[in-house]
Parts: C-alpha cells; sequence; structure tokens
C-alpha cells in the first residue's frame, strides 16, 4: 500500500507539472516555431541534375551542418517545446533529433510516412519538447495542388500537421498543433489550404470528442502557414491575409485569433490603415487602425480592381472608381502576383517583408505575452546590426551576407503564452 501510495504522488506531481522544468513554475509556455529549410540530400541532388535547380541558393552551409547549428541555436533558447517544419527526411530528422536530446526528452515525428520514390518529401515536421505529452496525433493533408501535389520523382511535399497534448501547472490540458500549409497566394493554393485548415479542425473535433483530457483544453496552433501579414512603409498599411483562415475555423467551431500579432503590428508601426485580404472571392477590405472599415475593392472583370463600397466619401475615391496606387499593388497582390513588401525586422520569411510563420491561439483563455523574431541569428544578418541596410539588402533567396551564413529559410519565432 505505501507503495502504491508513492506511486500514485509521483504520477500525480507528473500530471501538475511538479518537478518539470522552464515554463510550468510560471505557467506560462515558450514556443519557438522555425522552418529550418532542410532538404533531403537526394531530393535536391536530383532536382539540380534533372532542372538545374539550386533548392539551396544562398544556404551555404551543408544541411548536417546547419541542423546541429539549429539545434545548439534552440538549446540555448531554451523554449519549452520547439516546433520544426521543412525538416524533410530520415537522414535530417534524426540528426536533429540527436541534436536536441541533451534538453528536449520527448520529441514526436511523423514515422510512419516513409519514402515513396527517391525524391519523396515527408511532412517535414518535429516537436520536440520538454514537457511529457499526454497524446500525441499525426495528419497528413489529403488537399494538395500545385508542385506539392507532384508526381512520381519530382518530389511534392507531403503537408500536413502534428498535435501534442501537455498539462500546465494546475493541471489543464493545452494542445499544441505544429502544421506547414500549402504554398501560395494563387485561387486554387488559397482553396487548397483552406479544405486543409476544414481537416485540421475535424480531427481536432475528433481528438476532443474521443478523448476527456482535451474537451476542455486550450489550443495553441503554429507554424509556416503561408498566410502572411505583411507592412507597406510609403503608405504606412498593413496588410493582412489570414482572414479567410480565421472564418474557416470559426465556421469549424473554432474562434481563432491573430489579433494579439495585430495589436502588436499596429502599436509598433501605427499605420494609416489595414487591408484585410480575403483571396479566394478576390476582395480587400481597408480598415482603419481601429478596425472601422473605410472601403473594399473588388474584381470588375479582369484587372484593374475596383472600389466597390465607399464608407467615408471625404475619403476621395468615388464609388467605382480605379483602384489607384497602393490599391493597385493590393489588387495585384490579390492575383496571386508576389510584390514586393517593405523590410521589417519583425518579418519571418528571407526578403523580410512578411510574418509567415505564425502562433494563433484557438480559444479565449490563453494569452501572448510576447513575440520575438531572430533573423539575425537564422538569416545571417549583420552581427550587432540585425537589420541590413537598404543598400545591402539581399534579394530572393541570397540570405547570407558579409560572411555570416545562414542556418535557415526562415527567421525563427519564439513566443510567451500565458495560460489563464
Amino acid at each position: 500500500m505505501a507503495k502504491q501510495k508513492i506511486v500514485n504522488s509521483m504520477l500525480l506531481a507528473m500530471a501538475l507539472g511538479l518537478g518539470q522544468p522552464a515554463w510550468c513554475q510560471a505557467n506560462d509556455l515558450e514556443l519557438m516555431s522555425l522552418n529550418t529549410y532542410c532538404f533531403p540530400a537526394l531530393k535536391r541532388d536530383l532536382l539540380k541534375f534533372l532542372l538545374k535547380t539550386d533548392l539551396v541558393s544562398g544556404v551555404d552551409t551543408p544541411i548536417l551542418t546547419r541542423i546541429d547549428k539549429i539545434a545548439k541555436f534552440a538549446i540555448a533558447k531554451n523554449p519549452d517545446v520547439f516546433f520544426c517544419q521543412e525538416l524533410w527526411g530520415e537522414e535530417n530528422k534524426q540528426k536533429m533529433i540527436s541534436g536536441l536530446k541533451p534538453k528536449f526528452k520527448y520529441i514526436f515525428w511523423n514515422d510512419e510516412n516513409k519514402p515513396k520514390d527517391p525524391s519523396y518529401m515527408d511532412d517535414g515536421l518535429l516537436i520536440a519538447s520538454q514537457r511529457l505529452p499526454f497524446m500525441e496525433r499525426k495528419i497528413i493533408y489529403s488537399a494538395r495542388t500545385g508542385d506539392e501535389d507532384a508526381g512520381i520523382l519530382q518530389g511534392g511535399a507531403q503537408k500536413g500537421a502534428l498535435i501534442i497534448g501537455v498539462y500546465d501547472t494546475k493541471g489543464k490540458a493545452i494542445l499544441l498543433i505544429n502544421t506547414h500549409l500549402q504554398s501560395g497566394t494563387g485561387k486554387d493554393e488559397v482553396a487548397t489550404r483552406m479544405n486543409q485548415y476544414r481537416q485540421l479542425a475535424a480531427e481536432l473535433k475528433s481528438i476532443q470528442a474521443n478523448d476527456p483530457r482535451t474537451r476542455d483544453a486550450q489550443i495553441i496552433l503554429a507554424g509556416d502557414v503561408n498566410d502572411p501579414v505583411s507592412w507597406r512603409e510609403e503608405n504606412k498599411r498593413l496588410v493582412d491575409r489570414t482572414r479567410q483562415m480565421q472564418d474557416v475555423l470559426k465556421q469549424a467551431g473554432y474562434p481563432l485569433t491573430n489579433s494579439w500579432l495585430m495589436k502588436l503590428m499596429i502599436e509598433r508601426y501605427k499605420p494609416n490603415d489595414v487591408a484585410q485580404i480575403y483571396e479566394i472571392e478576390r476582395r480587400a477590405v481597408f480598415t482603419t487602425a481601429n478596425g472601422s472599415v473605410r472601403h473594399e475593392i473588388t474584381a470588375s472583370g479582369a484587372n484593374p480592381y475596383k472600389v466597390s463600397k465607399i464608407v467615408t466619401q471625404s475619403e476621395g475615391v468615388a464609388m467605382g472608381a480605379k483602384a489607384s496606387g497602393p490599391d493597385d499593388d493590393v489588387a495585384g497582390r490579390l492575383n496571386g502576383n508576389d510584390h514586393r513588401w517593405s523590410f521589417f525586422p519583425e518579418a519571418t520569411d528571407p526578403i523580410g517583408n512578411q510574418i509567415l510563420d505564425h502562433v494563433f491561439v484557438l480559444d479565449s483563455r490563453s494569452e501572448v505575452k510576447n513575440f520575438r523574431v531572430f533573423r539575425a541569428e537564422c538569416l545571417g544578418d549583420r552581427p550587432g546590426l540585425g537589420v541590413i541596410p537598404k543598400d545591402q539588402r539581399w534579394a530572393g533567396r541570397t540570405i547570407h551576407f558579409d560572411g555570416k551564413v545562414a542556418i535557415a529559410d526562415h527567421a525563427a519565432i519564439m513566443v510567451t503564452i500565458s495560460a489563464r
């Protein structure tokens, strides 16, 4: 009986997080996410031979060496949970696992997603945790399009999600989702991305219906969602492409919000307005920084887009007029054109104009207290400067500078999530 009491006490301590490291002491979760840009070696060599395409242009450090650096970087930053995307191939995963093991005792990936041909790319996802998960779930998205739906020997990426459940210090469950979604701004790519969100929402519903521990869980979604927030310096505009994503999850019963990120950006940059992009419907809604609607632009034939609604006539734009200047640029973005936006330090993409990597909260009981982007450490900005001067900025994927080599294709993000 005494032994059983000891065992029960140990189990209770594990459930409540007693004796666990880091965030459990403050009931806060430190979460880091990084798109590692680690393609399988054979995939890189095959495409370079057949198509003369170098997938790692500008990332000069060999993949396995970069993985060592990424693992050391993650250990030094000491998040409670570390999400990796684009860690493709068994060799890359095992190398990362070996590097992370000294700090992260629990490492989870989809070991059932095995190669189908030499160029095959699995989901590329991995979760490393200092916290014992009480459940794990794997998803491969059924919807794919474009080059991510390529045939044999073309290596389409099998995008998906990993979900783990952990307890906070009060014994309440938190579901953590690491995902990488369909890329692209074309109508087919956006529609595919929305279908992937629907599959993810259905999986969450299944988990919560069948696992009593998760029914009242707080839910955190993070990763490379390919729905960016951009900044336009010339006319002080924030551009938010996550609205359709939010609508899909809300319809499924998950009221996702990125308001914390937009509030942070609004406070930091004090924009004149925010353009909320709806790419499937090919429209944009322009609001003031406080959320009141100014006008919309929608398709009228092909291009150019035209103003369809004016709330404040003092804006000086007549109903049906051609959308001028910056609105043309937003209309181009609606058409899937990749316009160059203004560089800003919070960007997580290589050329520094978009936040591609997000952390979203799918409930009202969690709060994001901090948002940090590690550009210099990951993308090779000049040491001590952090932001490369305009006349010395890199272009495309040339993401190393002044002898300091890049260790990733994206900047790492790290947030503090407070469980209320």
